[in-house]
């Protein structure tokens, strides 16, 4: 197995899912002098780009949308940039001023012939985002005693976990018209949810499954459609922080804070095979992407795995 490795001006801090990727770019956030930054690295010539984000508040995600939009949110705001980090979008701050009330995800959903809109979760409500105009904000999801951790989508459906193991969906025919909560336990005990992607297995019969990984290292696969668990396993024994999916070689990548990477694919009875696993000396593994790019905490430096 073949590594190498691309040097970094700030090394990434400790958050979930802190490397995000498009076929051109890499992004994640790190601290330099105490001021939170955005970081952009371009996968061709290896530059890395440092932008300063002006909400110092924690940051609680960055992802890049379908649209190739970076959207990166705090504990206060979102953020949206283009591709390469050069321009900001559209920029929301929290003008509530209460500390419980907090920004945690996001996500691009695409209803079926109508306009692609962003959806934003917030605590204990999901607010949709014009994608051509965000300046307006739509209609939401009110969700009562659920507080959301993640989400996702697929086309129309809204997916998204929680604080206490269960999984959700909405199906979002416009910004305004969306179905009921559909909620599914994962069994977890109360553990939450740090990740979920969605992955589309092209057999004969296509299927849409879930990918969920929660606090305590374990890996679930959903059936979206029929709405139901196709199996739970132990993946890692510590929190997994990583989570991307390979569509077009259908694998998926688990990163934990047990500094190993398993490469996963799935059998004809969709249950999880581990096909490949990678141990990191001392390295607590936040981010992961669909080529095999790591990024870890604390480290001044992306590694990438040539995988055959």
């Amino acid at each position: 197995m073949k590594y190498s490795k691309i040097p970094l001006i700030s090394s990434p801090i400790y958050l979930k899912n802190n490397l995000t990727s498009t076929e051109q770019y890499m992004a994640f956030l790190s601290y330099n002098s105490d001021k939170l930054k955005l970081n952009v690295v371009n996968k061709k010539n290896k530059e890395v780009r440092v932008i300063a984000i002006e909400d110092q508040s924690a940051p609680t995600s960055i992802q890049y949308m379908a649209d190739q939009t970076l959207i990166v949110t705090t504990m206060n705001g979102y953020y949206l940039y283009s591709e390469n980090g050069q321009q900001q979008h559209h920029k929301l701050r929290n003008q509530l001023g209460d500390i419980s009330q907090y920004f945690i995800s996001a996500t691009l959903v695409i209803p079926e012939n109508q306009k692609p809109f962003y959806a934003i979760g917030f605590e204990n409500k999901i607010i949709f985002i014009d994608q051509k105009t965000p300046k307006q904000e739509f209609f939401g999801i009110n969700l009562k005693n659920i507080q959301p951790t993640c989400l996702a989508n697929y086309y129309q459906y809204l997916i998204f976990g929680d604080t206490k193991g269960y999984i959700h969906q909405n199906k979002c025919l416009t910004n305004s018209q969306v179905t009921e909560t559909k909620s599914l336990n994962l069994k977890t005990k109360d553990t939450a949810i740090l990740s979920l992607q969605v992955m589309e297995k092209k057999d004969q019969e296509p299927k849409q499954l879930i990918i969920v990984s929660d606090f305590i290292g374990r890996l679930s696969i959903v059936d979206l459609i029929k709405w139901e668990i196709l199996s739970i396993i132990n993946s890692h024994i510590k929190p997994i922080t990583a989570l991307a999916i390979n569509q077009q070689l259908e694998y998926f990548l688990s990163g934990s804070e047990d500094t190993f990477i398993n490469i996963w694919k799935l059998n004809q009875n969709l249950q999880p095979q581990l096909v490949q696993s990678h141990h990191l000396d001392d390295s607590i593994i936040v981010g992961i992407t669909n080529d095999i790019f790591i990024a870890a905490y604390d480290q001044h430096e992306l590694i990438y795995i040539e995988n055959n």
